[in-house]
């Protein structure tokens, strides 16, 4: 994905993007957190809800729509190698991002 849009930026262009925050889910795993707010699964098709493996099963398949499963650490390294510079993390913004993801996501912003 990233590669593509390398190719339709221009220099000094921002690009924002915002992905799942699997950092939520694995800690939720990880401490025995109860995660069973509806607002961390949005898709309930994707959600079994069996035990805490669940939350990670979520993040990392959500029925074949992630493909790769981020933190925010993992983001701003992958814009860095992919040539971003200026990159930061953002917080979340109702004139450029869905308000159905103002909540388990990461928000970055960086330039071509």
């Amino acid at each position: 994905m990233l590669d593509e849009c390398l190719r339709v930026l221009v220099k000094d262009d921002i690009f924002s993007i915002y992905v799942s925050n699997a950092k939520i889910y694995i800690e939720a795993y990880l401490n025995a957190d109860c995660l069973y707010e509806n607002r961390f699964f949005g898709y309930k098709p994707a959600y079994n809800n069996t035990s805490r493996i669940d939350y990670v099963n979520y993040v990392a398949y959500m029925d074949r729509h992630h493909k790769y499963m981020f933190d925010e650490e993992n983001l701003i390294l992958i814009l860095e190698r992919k040539g971003f510079r200026n990159v930061r993390l953002r917080n979340f913004d109702l004139n450029l991002d869905l308000k159905t993801r103002n909540y388990g996501s990461i928000y970055a912003e960086a330039q071509k």
